[in-house]
């Protein structure tokens, strides 16, 4: 994956422009940690035998596999720590002020760019979530940024209401259990799959993705795709145990 660009040495790039272009870094970041994530998750995949196309040679001890499983929540302990970092990051992006001065004369209107306008993110509780069924968020723990997104009564469904390229990146921690079967969970996009994780092991489990809304309204879920699975509070979900983001970061997709 390539890395973003932004143009260098404009003397009259403005604060608006720096603002939405540090929010842009965040969320490239934020795919960056998504792909890492992947990446841990295949990795124990490949372990067990269960990576579709490849398998190791000789199955894994169960030493090796304690050892990997360290590995694992070692990147994920530090991934989360980004996370929170980048979450403040982003809160003081959209906090600053933008300065001006005296009024200039008009200019030829130019093309739109990337804007920022909106973001949502949304905490769960503790709950069993059955197979096929839908990961509940709590309406009193939303924090939202304009109104193009909207979190249903019951929990369940994002609505977002305005088209451009969103973000979205969520995260749950798995109650201590027997994960013989691993866990898969993953984004519902208008009632159809559309993207998903698995996880062996109890602990923090994270993923994300990019999408482009080109018509409205369009409904995001979290979803379980497999067995039935317990979620519970953790310290580093702010004391919860599911959480979901949502930020539109730009208008469209480029040229």
């Amino acid at each position: 994956m390539s890395s973003p660009e932004f143009s260098t040495n404009n003397p009259h790039v403005t604060r608006e422009a720096v603002i939405n272009q540090i929010l842009t870094s965040i969320a490239m970041e934020e795919l960056g940690l998504s792909h890492i994530i992947n990446a841990e998750g295949e990795k124990l995949q490949y372990a067990l035998g269960t990576l579709e196309g490849a398998s190791p040679a000789e199955p894994a001890t169960i030493e090796e596999l304690l050892e990997l499983n360290k590995s694992i929540r070692d990147t994920l302990d530090s991934t989360m720590q980004n996370q929170m970092f980048l979450k403040a990051k982003m809160q003081s992006a959209l906090a600053a002020t933008i300065m001006q001065g005296p009024a200039g004369p008009t200019g030829s209107p130019g093309s739109p760019g990337p804007f920022l306008s909106s973001y949502m993110e949304a905490l769960g509780d503790e709950q069993t979530i059955l197979q096929n069924a839908v990961i509940i968020f709590d309406l009193d723990s939303v924090d939202n940024e304009g109104n193009n997104i909207v979190l249903s009564n019951d929990g369940k469904v994002f609505t977002i209401n305005k088209p451009g390229l969103y973000h979205i990146e969520w995260s749950i921690n798995l109650a201590d259990s027997d994960y013989s079967t691993p866990a898969v969970v993953g984004i519902i996009e208008n009632n159809a799959p559309a993207s998903g994780a698995s996880c062996s092991s109890s602990g923090g489990f994270s993923s994300g993705t990019i999408i482009n809304v080109d018509s409205t309204p369009f409904t995001i879920e979290l979803f379980n795709f497999g067995n039935e699975i317990k979620i519970d509070r953790h310290r580093q979900f702010i004391d919860s145990a599911a959480s979901i983001r949502i930020v539109r970061f730009a208008d469209g997709p480029s040229e």
